[in-house]
This record gives C-alpha cells, structure tokens and sequence, in this order.
C-alpha cells in the first residue's frame, strides 16, 4: 500500500470527516481537477512538511523535509509569508504536545 492509502486509512479509523480522508489520500499535483480538494490535500502535505521540520517527526521521515514548489503554488503562499509563521506555529506545536504528555 502506498503511504497515502495508509494515512487514509488511519484517517478512517480515526473518524476524520471524509473531506480529510479524501484529502490525506489525494496527490494534488497529480489527481484532482477540484480546486477545494487540492487546497486541503496541500495542507495537508504542508502540515506535515512543517511537522518533520521542527521535529515533530512522523516515524516514516527522520530528517528535514522540503516544502515542494506545487504547494506553495495551490495555496497562493509564499515562502517569506510562511516563515512568519513559523514561530507562532512552533509555539502552538509546543503547546498541544505538552497536552498530549499529560
């Protein structure tokens, strides 16, 4: 099973609403012609890039993660607009690992 079937899946039986599911399981680049569908899989691929990146690491990647040129494109975002987010992102991810250790 490729990646995205797993992660799917997972999403599934974890009762993600079906647009998630949909999204998590989407190549964007290459499978979808709805606009909708494309930006949330983006989000997703984003979401995870930045996750591996500050450490926060998934188990199927171990070191920095590029974020690639087609997500920045599908979102309209630019790299200087997203690395003003970082530190607000960090500390955000700080918060909901600690609520998950208690």
């Amino acid at each position: 099973w490729p990646i995205s079937e797993i992660s799917g899946h997972l999403a599934s039986i974890w009762g993600f609403p079906e647009k998630l599911i949909n999204a998590v399981k989407l190549n964007p680049k290459l499978e979808s012609n709805n606009d909708e569908s494309k930006k949330l899989s983006a989000l997703v691929y984003l979401s995870d890039s930045l996750a591996n990146n500050l450490d926060y690491h998934d188990g199927w990647h171990t070191s920095e993660t590029p974020i690639e040129p087609w997500i920045f494109e599908i979102l309209e975002l630019d790299q200087s607009t997203l690395n003003g987010w970082i530190p607000r992102l960090e500390e955000n991810a700080e918060l909901a690992s600690a609520a998950f250790e208690n």
